[in-house]
């Protein structure tokens, strides 16, 4: 949890002074990126796309606001990857071919389109390219099993694709990426949140 207090209330009312903070300074990158992040974790969506769409306009090329802002649409859509979601997670994954959240949501795009093979071939080359510990690891693969059930799929049909495995020799040998190192260092309540936003 982004917030440490007794009550939703409490939390409303930190996440409405930072808000009228931003008033007096709109071009206030960080600020912009801490309130859209709170008011994901108080569950207001809306206002979460709304704010990622003031961090995309500071820092247009940034992962972080593309996915941010690609999540909080597809939370305010009751969970559907919108296209726009979808154009956004597709321009994280060309930047950072590694980056898992962007990869989950790109194969539950697939899913809801009916082109089951292709989430699950996604998610698998996701659990291919994962460091082994990851913490996503189990909120992912619980997925897949779900939509294979779903479709009679048997997902150990499904095999990491050439590019996928190209890629998880490339990063055996080098360090944890920015987005894993990033998850690593959050506090156990905001890793499992996060992971639960995944799925």
């Amino acid at each position: 949890m982004l917030f440490r207090s007794s009550g939703k209330g409490q939390d409303e009312a930190l996440v409405a002074q930072l808000a009228e903070r931003l008033k007096e300074r709109p071009d206030d990158a960080q600020g912009w990126t801490l309130l859209a992040r709170s008011y994901g974790t108080i569950g207001r969506h809306e206002d979460a796309v709304a704010a990622w769409r003031n961090v995309r306009r500071l820092t247009p090329a940034s992962a972080e606001a593309l996915g941010g802002l690609a999540e909080a649409l597809t939370q305010a859509a009751a969970g559907t990857v919108t296209p726009e979601a979808a154009r956004l997670f597709e321009a994280v994954s060309q930047a950072e071919p590694t980056e898992p959240r962007s990869r989950f949501y790109l194969g539950l795009a697939r899913a809801q389109a009916g082109e089951t093979r292709q989430a699950l071939q996604i998610w698998t080359d996701l659990i291919a390219i994962s460091p082994p510990d990851a913490p996503w690891l189990e909120g992912v693969r619980a997925q897949l099993r779900r939509v294979a059930a779903e479709a009679k799929i048997d997902p150990t049909t499904i095999t990491p694709s050439a590019a996928a495995t190209a890629l998880a020799a490339r990063d055996a040998a080098a360090p944890a990426g920015p987005q894993a190192e990033a998850i690593a260092r959050l506090p156990p309540a905001q890793q499992q949140e996060m992971i639960r936003g995944m799925v």
